[in-house]
């Protein structure tokens, strides 16, 4: 009496390979041969480790936020693993491939906008949005990053997201946040109107008795649900529940996170996709066919 349900507490990780499998990433790459090639994309983030693996091939345009450093480094390492599920190239040792990003031909902007703990100012992030935004070069600027707080849009951080794609001209995406699974967990700039907010899910593919096995696609628990102004929100879901990406500052060592902030730079990677399939297209095109 009293209990309502009894799960199973299985093992589950989402390794890239059954993710780009599941979420059809490898099939845009045989139809139409897209591997992110002409598209940049600008992730804003703990900064980049330049000499990992799958990052290594990248010529990084690169901008310090948070100190004055003028080359690449990542000194917390959420950075690095956001930036090679984006955009990993896939080439080095044994596992390399496995673990490739989504678009491995994009090019990479990197913003240091948090610091070593993780954390940022609202004020050194828009600046980090101005800086992606106020380019040519930049096709698709990624942030899985949020408030602690919900948002309801119309916090300065979403006010900045929305200008980066309104005037800008960018596709903007964003984590919708770790606040769990209650309504109004939402956080900024994932709660700008304009922006692509990226749920968290699982993947399904690997077999039955491979440590990546999972029963079906579940939304993960702590993923950010909308509320009141956000009902709508997250636009899309996509990978994040134990991801296999980059550890910075090891050379060629993977590490397992969850979050939205891996769903995010999955869903970045596959605009870069789309993008070098139909580079007319502008924002609310490519929102509306991801959607």
């Amino acid at each position: 009496p009293g209990i309502l349900r009894i799960d199973h507490d299985a093992q589950v990780r989402a390794t890239m390979d059954a993710a780009r499998a599941d979420y059809g990433v490898d099939a845009a790459r045989q139809t139409y041969g897209t591997t992110g090639g002409g598209v940049t994309v600008c992730i804003l983030d703990t900064g980049v480790d330049p000499a990992h693996e799958q990052l290594d091939s990248k010529a990084i345009t690169w901008r310090d936020f948070v100190g004055t450093s003028t080359a690449p480094f990542d000194d917390h390492s959420h950075g690095t693993h956001v930036a090679s599920i984006a955009v990993g190239d896939g080439q080095g040792g044994p596992s390399a491939q496995r673990y490739g990003g989504v678009a491995p031909a994009a090019a990479l902007w990197a913003g240091k906008v948090l610091d070593a703990q993780g954390s940022g100012t609202e004020s050194g992030i828009i600046a980090g949005i101005d800086w992606c935004a106020g380019s040519a070069d930049v096709d698709i600027i990624s942030m899985s990053l949020g408030s602690v707080f919900p948002s309801d849009g119309s916090d300065n951080l979403s006010l900045a997201a929305n200008r980066a794609v309104t005037t800008g001209g960018k596709v903007v995406i964003a984590a919708a946040g770790n606040g769990g699974d209650a309504p109004d967990t939402i956080a900024a700039p994932g709660a700008a109107p304009d922006v692509i907010t990226v749920g968290a899910s699982s993947a399904w593919s690997a077999p039955v008795g491979s440590p990546n096995h999972t029963n079906g696609i579940f939304l993960a628990f702590f993923s950010g649900r909308g509320g009141a102004a956000t009902a709508q929100k997250p636009d899309i879901v996509a990978p994040g529940y134990n991801i296999t990406a980059a550890n910075a500052n090891t050379g060629a060592g993977y590490i397992v996170h969850s979050g939205t902030s891996m769903a995010t730079p999955f869903a970045a990677g596959s605009a870069a996709l789309a993008l070098q399939a139909a580079p007319g297209w502008t924002p609310l095109q490519l929102q509306s066919e991801m959607e």
